[in-house]
């Protein structure tokens, strides 16, 4: 995947950038050479990086710090849209995608009329545009998208979230769930790590139902744990040997039993 072209419609909030093939570097210049303050903060390097992550169908949310959301909110970014240009297999696609209405976008070949997509479905045509390999011997899943892209999109929404290890790059995320996509990247048989992360994903389900059931022993048997349950029914069988007993002293046919269940 190539990035060609970044802009906006609705309104021009910036000079149509064109992307060269190789690094591309991005550079802060002050248009007040009086400026005093020598931070280039604030001046839409990151912001340039959360246009390009957004037209890829990053979330939208105020809880991650995106600069843009806080844009939208003040009513900045009102009836535009964010469009991304890019090339596959030598083919140039086109997507659009409006600030006023973030689950939803356009996409299609930069030729055609685009065809609007809720963001969900469209996670999964860009997930095998852009990741998905027919010939890779491991497992892969087209809702793989945003698992995938944060490896190459790196912003630093905050000072206490840096991106400091390339192993743990997607927040949230267990190494047992991270090591899947990294096989799949380095195009290393994922199957048996992504069997190990379904199994652990099952392991965490369990944990709450045998929580649960333990509370309910608890509850109705006044029992702290199972062990102390064992120990009582033991308790309990002696008790009524020692009661048959008494009972056979006195020769009564019935018997006691302690029905398990």
């Amino acid at each position: 995947m190539l990035l060609n072209k970044l802009y906006t419609l609705g309104e021009e909030f910036f000079e149509p950038i064109e992307f060269q093939p190789g690094v591309n570097f991005i550079f802060g210049k002050k248009e007040v050479e009086t400026d005093t303050k020598k931070s280039l903060n604030g001046i839409g390097k990151s912001a340039l990086l959360e246009l390009i992550d957004f037209a890829l169908l990053s979330s939208f949310k105020k809880n991650e710090g995106k600069r843009i959301y806080d844009a939208k909110k003040a009513g900045i970014l009102n009836g535009v849209s964010v469009v991304l240009e890019f090339t596959v297999d030598k083919e140039v696609y086109k997507i659009i995608r409006p600030f006023d209405k973030p689950s939803r976008a356009k996409f299609s070949q930069i030729d055609s009329s685009p065809v609007e997509y809720s963001i969900e479905d469209l996670k999964s045509v860009l997930c095998d545009l852009i990741f998905k390999r027919p010939d890779y011997p491991g497992f892969y899943s087209s809702q793989w998208l945003r698992k995938l892209l944060p490896f190459y999109i790196k912003i630093q929404f905050a000072k206490d979230y840096k991106f400091t290890n390339p192993i743990k790059y997607l927040k949230g995320s267990t190494l047992p769930e991270l090591i899947q996509y990294h096989f799949y990247l380095l195009n290393i048989d994922n199957e048996i790590s992504h069997l190990n992360y379904e199994v652990q994903q099952e392991l965490k389900k369990l944990g709450p139902a045998l929580d649960e059931v333990s509370a309910i022993l608890n509850e109705t048997y006044n029992l702290k744990e199972i062990p102390a349950a064992e120990n009582r029914i033991s308790n309990l069988e002696i008790e009524i040997e020692e009661l048959n007993r008494s009972i056979d002293a006195y020769g009564v046919p019935r018997k006691l039993e302690l029905k398990k269940s």
